[in-house]
């Protein structure tokens, strides 16, 4: 059970359980209105991400690039070594154990 709850938190993230947390505090309008401005923000955010690699793929000419291939790209290598520690981390924390 603790297994599936992990890989559910992975897939959905963690940030939906507070949903209903967010309508209580703000009202149905607030609620709503963060809700789809959160959602715009990150639809932008996902776009300039692919945006991103794209050009990085054309330059460099390798494909599949990731995180840390833009951030070398874009930031240089002390950003790009940050980038995937946080990753690294990101990834450890959301597998941990929870009783």
């Amino acid at each position: 059970m603790s297994a599936f709850f992990n890989i559910a938190k992975a897939i959905v993230g963690a940030g939906s359980f507070s949903l209903p947390w967010v309508l209580e505090n703000e009202g149905l309008l607030g609620g709503t209105l963060t809700i789809v401005v959160s959602a715009a923000l990150a639809s932008y955010t996902i776009t300039s991400l692919i945006d991103s690699k794209n050009i990085v793929e054309r330059n460099t000419d390798r494909s599949g690039s990731s995180y840390v291939d833009i951030a070398r790209e874009v930031l240089g290598k002390e950003t790009a070594n940050f980038v995937f520690a946080m990753t690294v981390l990101a990834s450890m924390l959301v597998c941990r154990y929870e009783r």
